[in-house]
């Protein structure tokens, strides 16, 4: 029996070297090199407990003594930075905090090479021959129990780390969290036993071989889950750290997690929502609670201090059985939002300066042709006339020299609003040049055409310009000429309404004038609008 122990534990020793060899050589992942150097120790520890084991005079099992403790010391540290790495909190381990972790196995390992000197570590070194193996009865000296209660303190330590990561993680790795679970237990009870007094092979000690099932265990989980290249996102890693609101629902609706942004965005705590139906805690806000397979995106404005707009995304989430819930994502565009409705104003703003006069409002030449053109071409299809009215300012460069143009802006500013007061839909009124306005009319009859002309320069004529008293008087000369879409294009009739515009200047101003020099339209463009052929 004692040779079978003795050759096991070399057998142990070589199997963790190995795995050590072939952990180091995995892929980079958080974890791989701590477990790697931790199947180190426990080869060393091994192995030297086996040459302990072959040794029959105690300064020989002494010495082994010291060897087994470079690996003794180190495991626990080993393990506690695998488990802090693993668990998505590599971060944490510094360099300084790891020297700070490694600074009492550095003294373990000193004060068990000096022992003979002082006997703080071990009190007593005996051999006990009363067994098949000469094995050493070790009486613990008060740093032996330091060392016992750090090395449980790290061992505990990672095994809640991952026993945390296990309670936050999806079900599609928990397989990897009772790999490594299974495997930190195993040592921790045979050692505890060791420490208790429960020694079925007398002063013989186990934990190298529960260790070494331990490192078997997680180089199985290595190949046949992907330990290290398949890493489990912890949830308060990925989940929590979410800018979007998240609900987790499962196939029956009901939530079952939620994450802080869901918190803070909905008021909802996770210990009052998980288990409740989506419908109740979502009660508040109908659109959230509407959300389905059928209809999976939609647009939800939530009220509060700030209204925020959120794009709500129903995601599905087909299970390994059937059993897949959802995931409800709640993603702000509140900031989206403003800035397309900046975008839409600044498009507006720029539309308005591209098409509008900036000085009276009024579209400007380019914007007013072109919606005459379109006028004219609905004429076209309708075969209804269209009236062109070109209006001058009489004398306005005089308004100018006498006033100023702060008084001519005011001129131009007067006639744009008396030209929109009295025009409406669909007539069309731009600045045309200078002080030179143009008019399309869609009218009802010649007569009405030349009687919305005389209105206009009446009540151009009465204006009042603010600030310059009765001593300025403004008027305007009209020029009409009247279209016959398509027979006539829109380019002729502003020149025939041009033409007029000059015959009125030249009789005197302060007056309308039709294309034709007699005052009215020509007889055959009212005729034939009368009988409606052309």
């Amino acid at each position: 029996m004692g040779i079978v122990l003795l050759w096991l534990h070399i057998v142990t020793g070589i199997v963790s070297l190995t795995l050590s060899w072939l952990l180091w050589w995995q892929p980079a992942a958080p974890g791989r090199t701590a477990v790697a150097l931790l199947m180190l120790a426990v080869a060393v520890w091994s192995a030297a407990y086996g040459a302990e084991l072959a040794s029959a005079d105690a300064a020989s099992i002494r010495f082994w003594l010291h060897i087994e403790y470079l690996g003794i010391a180190t495991a626990p540290v080993c393990w506690f930075a695998f488990a802090v790495q693993y668990s998505g909190h590599g971060s944490w381990l510094t360099p300084h905090r790891l020297a700070a972790l490694g600074a009492i196995p550095a003294t373990t390992i000193l004060l068990n090479l000096t022992n003979r000197w002082h006997h703080w570590y071990y009190a007593a070194i005996t051999v006990d021959r009363s067994g098949p193996l000469p094995l050493a009865a070790l009486r613990p000296g008060p740093w032996y129990w330091v060392h016992m209660a750090y090395a449980m303190a790290l061992m505990v330590l990672g095994t809640v780390a991952l026993a945390r990561m296990w309670q936050h993680t999806a079900r599609l790795y928990h397989p990897h969290m009772w790999v490594l679970v299974a495997g930190v237990c195993l040592p921790l009870g045979v050692n505890l036993a060791y420490l208790a007094g429960l020694r079925p092979f007398g002063h013989l000690d186990l934990t190298p071989l529960a260790i070494t099932v331990t490192g078997g265990l997680i180089y199985w989980g290595v190949f046949r889950f992907h330990l290290f290249s398949v890493v489990p996102i912890a949830r308060n890693v990925l989940f929590e750290q979410l800018h979007d609101a998240v609900l987790v629902l499962d196939q029956h609706d009901r939530v079952v997690d939620l994450n802080r942004g869901a918190e803070g965005v909905l008021g909802l705590s996770l210990a009052a929502a998980v288990g409740r139906p989506r419908a109740e805690i979502l009660a508040p806000w109908p659109a959230l609670a509407r959300v389905d397979a059928r209809a999976p995106v939609c647009q939800v404005e939530l009220p509060g201090a700030q209204r925020a707009v959120f794009e709500v995304r129903l995601i599905e989430l087909a299970g390994r059985r059937g059993d897949g819930g959802a995931m409800l994502v709640l993603h702000d565009i509140t900031a989206q939002k403003a800035l397309e409705a900046e975008r839409e104003l600044l498009i507006d703003q720029l539309n308005t300066l591209a098409t509008t006069d900036g000085l009276t409002g009024l579209l400007n030449r380019r914007s007013f042709l072109e919606r005459a053109e379109a006028a004219w071409e609905r004429a076209a299809s309708a075969r209804t006339p269209v009236a062109v009215l070109l209006l001058d300012l009489d004398h306005f460069k005089a308004i100018n020299d006498c006033y100023g143009h702060l008084v001519g802006d005011r001129v131009l500013r007067a006639v744009g609003q008396c030209c929109q007061q009295l025009l409406a839909e669909p007539d069309l009124v731009g600045r045309y040049g200078g002080e030179e306005f143009a008019v399309i009319l869609e009218p009802e009859s010649a007569e009405s055409v030349l009687a919305t002309a005389e209105q206009l320069r009446a009540r151009i004529a009465a204006l009042v310009i603010p600030g310059c008293g009765a001593g300025l008087r403004v008027t305007a000369s009209i020029g009409v000429a009247l279209g016959l879409p398509p027979l006539d294009t829109l380019t002729e009739t502003i020149h025939q309404a041009d033409l007029a515009l000059y015959a009125a200047k030249e009789h005197g101003r302060d007056q309308v004038q039709s294309a034709d020099s007699a005052g009215g339209f020509t007889l055959a463009a009212v005729g034939a609008w009368r009988i409606g052929r052309w």
